[in-house]
């Protein structure tokens, strides 16, 4: 089922009443209601007004008309949208059509367009303005009715309930998205109805077009154009989506002080900094927050070296005099404890990595993944460091190999570590995820550079082989998200899609062919990040999964974050058996969106 709902209200800071003006001796309201009507993809349209005593002049003509008219929240926009279809049984794919009741000029056949590409795909969302190449006032997008619900119940800050689809481009990795592009990009037309000028532009096309032809659409409007090139300049000192850059400035407001907690005026110092993971999270700190001081502390002093000059051309001057560079090892405890002297955050991201160098230098590997932990540990626990996350790795889930043996000692060193905490003011948590697309450590940069030297095969380990997807900014999200909830104990997961490995493949190189190689030592069919075992210890949240900790004897019952419910004893998440998956075409947008490290 396909249902349309029609935003409307009668105040307006630049153009009041500017639902009941008209055009034609009719109001500009039952224009648009008309033009969706006309869509043969629609199958109920509604008008969504506030309970505000202005828009009962709404609420009167809808009922004279019989329209259906469901009246909410003037400012929580998102709670009338979603509560307006409640008298509706829908199920998670049936499609919401959002259009606004500033567009007098909404074409059926565009609104047709889009829908068709939400039907005949498994897309969350698909839209014709991410980018726009349409005029503005031809503006649609179309959710499934699970999507609609998620950003109900998720949707937190002010712009995210006043504009209905903010939620999702806050969070539009997590969700399956398309966008519809018209045959060339007259998106510089404006024909919205949000000021005096519009309403003179827009009352001129009406008065030229609908006596003749009442269902006039977008390529009628383009040709009267053609010939009435003047009428083009009445409005066009006006810009796209002005009340929404407003919103989003309030909204920034918000999130800052939301915020403030996290990094603002903190000193974090970031083990293992230099790699992929450390670069992402000090351009976000920076980009986002106002951290007092950012550590990086690794034993490699040639990458710190780039990493100096690659953020001196980054980072503003100020920023970048806070960036502190320090030589070290995480074997070496004395190190550690002088460079942990007034750090507020610890996030420890060194290790080694690379399963064949682990098996091949097992001393090495217990050294830097176990005793390096241990000293992290240590050090935290000496220089009163406040909060320390540590990044996991699927790998020490039911491990196979040296490398995640040493990464499950390390995660419940981690754990366990709060049991030292005492009256000290100090958490230790952990975050759990994969290689972590376009990163070093990824297939991405491997496959692309095969493809680079014109190579004609591919090699695969194994076509049955999945992985979960997961970008540098999801994991710095997690390690933010980690930093602010945790109470001691924890390991995060994020709720991330999967994709096959021969997917990723094609999406890479269309027509190179494939050949299966044999899967390595040491090397899963698929990513597992929560168990069996650990099934009765997770709570499932809206956007991710904690693990509790086993052992009871700090209270950790009383620690439990609000908002999750336990998950079903027996439940595995594990790439291989997934909700929610990529498809080559998916992945081709996903990749273009890399920032290779």
């Amino acid at each position: 089922m396909i249902i349309a709902i029609i935003q409307a209200r009668m105040n307006s800071s630049r153009l009041p009443g500017k639902v009941m003006m008209e055009f034609c001796g009719i109001p500009n309201i039952y224009h648009v209601y008309n033009r969706v009507k006309a869509s043969k993809k629609v199958d109920e349209v509604i008008i969504a007004t506030s309970s505000n005593s202005a828009d009962d002049r709404i609420a009167e003509y809808c009922h004279d008309k019989n329209i259906v008219c469901y009246r909410g929240s003037e400012d929580d926009v998102l709670d009338r949208y979603y509560k307006s279809i409640d008298q509706y049984k829908l199920s998670d794919g049936d499609g919401i059509v959002r259009i606004t009741a500033d567009c007098p000029l909404i074409d059926s056949d565009v609104i047709d367009e889009v829908v068709k590409v939400f039907l005949e795909n498994q897309y969350d969302f698909v839209s014709n303005i991410q980018p726009p190449t349409f005029p503005d006032g031809l503006d649609v997008e179309v959710m499934s009715y699970r999507l609609l619900e998620e950003m109900w119940r998720n949707a937190q800050k002010p712009l995210e309930r006043e504009h209905i689809t903010q939620y999702l481009y806050n969070n539009i990795h997590k969700y399956a998205v398309a966008n519809i592009e018209n045959e060339i990009d007259i998106s510089s037309y404006r024909w919205t109805l949000d000021e005096v000028e519009d309403y003179s532009f827009i009352k001129e096309v009406y008065e030229s077009l609908f006596p003749i032809n009442p269902a006039f659409g977008k390529n009628d409007v383009l040709k009267y154009l053609e010939s009435n090139q003047d009428l083009i300049k009445i409005n066009q000192i006006y810009k796209r989506n002005v009340g929404l850059e407003k919103s989003i400035e309030i909204d920034r407001q918000h999130v800052e002080k939301d915020n403030y907690s996290i990094l603002d005026e903190k000193t974090i110092l970031i083990t293992g900094g230099t790699g992929s993971f450390g670069k992402k999270f000090i351009e976000i700190a920076f980009k986002k927050f106002n951290p007092r001081k950012v550590i990086v502390y690794s034993r490699d002093e040639f990458k710190q070296f780039n990493m100096q000059k690659e953020f001196k051309n980054k980072l503003s001057e100020e920023d970048f005099n806070k960036l502190r560079f320090f030589i070290g090892d995480v074997r070496d405890l004395e190190r550690l404890q002088r460079a942990f002297v007034g750090v507020d955050y610890v996030i420890h991201a060194a290790a080694m990595k690379q399963v064949p160098a682990c098996e091949y230098n097992p001393f090495e590997a217990v050294k830097t993944n176990i005793h390096g932990a241990q000293n992290v540990v240590t050090a935290a626990l000496d220089r009163g460091v406040k909060k320390v996350v540590a990044l996991s790795t699927d790998k020490a889930v039911n491990p196979i190999n040296l490398y995640g043996g040493t990464k499950l000692v390390s995660d419940k060193l981690f754990i366990s570590a709060n049991a030292y905490a005492g009256d000290k003011d100090i958490t230790f948590s952990v975050v759990r995820y994969g290689n972590v697309a376009g990163s070093r450590g990824s297939v991405i940069p491997f496959f692309k550079d095969i493809i680079s030297r014109g190579e004609l095969i591919l090699p695969i380990t194994d076509f049955r082989m999945t992985r979960f997807w997961i970008t540098l900014e999801q994991g710095v999200d997690l390690v933010l998200k980690a930093l602010r909830e945790s109470k001691g104990g924890e390991t995060y997961i994020s709720k991330i899609p999967s994709f096959k490995i021969t997917d990723l493949a094609k999406a890479i190189c269309e027509n190179i062919e494939l050949k299966e190689i044999g899967i390595r030592e040491g090397e899963k069919l698929h990513e597992v990040m929560i168990t069996r075992d650990d099934s009765r210890l997770t709570y499932e949240y809206d956007e991710h999964y904690i693990i509790y900790p086993s052992h009871e004897w700090w209270d950790y019952k009383s620690r439990f974050t609000e908002g999750g419910e336990p998950i079903a004893e027996g439940f595995e998440y594990s790439s291989s058996d997934n909700i929610k998956w990529l498809n080559t075409k998916e992945l081709k947008k996903e990749i273009k969106k890399l920032e290779i490290h």
